[in-house]
């Protein structure tokens, strides 16, 4: 049952034949994982503090901390069509920071709301060091 729903959210969240999905999107955790295993294109964006992103963070995940004053200029400069999934620890810092990434015109956006404490409960590999 869970696989046949997993399947189901992954089609919604990709697209049916050329289309993408544009605007925003939350994603559980083991979702997020397949979507970034199929689509080689989306960036991580974890925006926990520097010494948060150290102690364990997603493979390729780009560290933008959300409490930094130039955080509002840093993700500015992403490509804005590009596809993104975006965490935070938990989801507090990350449901802020949507906010910051509508107004900003992002296409193709994926709130990672569990955070990183849902991506480790869901038992998903995890990088150290910077």
């Amino acid at each position: 049952m869970k696989s046949v729903l997993l399947m189901m959210v992954l089609a919604v969240v990709s697209g049916w034949g050329d289309e993408e999905v544009v605007g925003l999107v939350e994603v559980e955790p083991v979702v997020a994982a397949e979507m970034l295993k199929r689509e080689k294109g989306l960036v991580v964006i974890d925006i926990r503090t520097a010494k948060e992103f150290a102690a364990g963070h997603i493979e390729g995940a780009r560290n933008i901390d959300f409490k930094r004053e130039d955080f509002r200029e840093q993700v500015s400069e992403l490509d804005r069509s590009g596809g993104y999934v975006f965490h935070c620890k938990s989801g507090g810092r990350s449901a802020k920071a949507e906010k910051v990434f509508v107004e900003l015109g992002f296409e193709r956006l994926f709130h990672l709301k569990a955070g990183m404490d849902g991506w480790k409960a869901a038992k998903l590999p995890v990088v150290k060091g910077e």
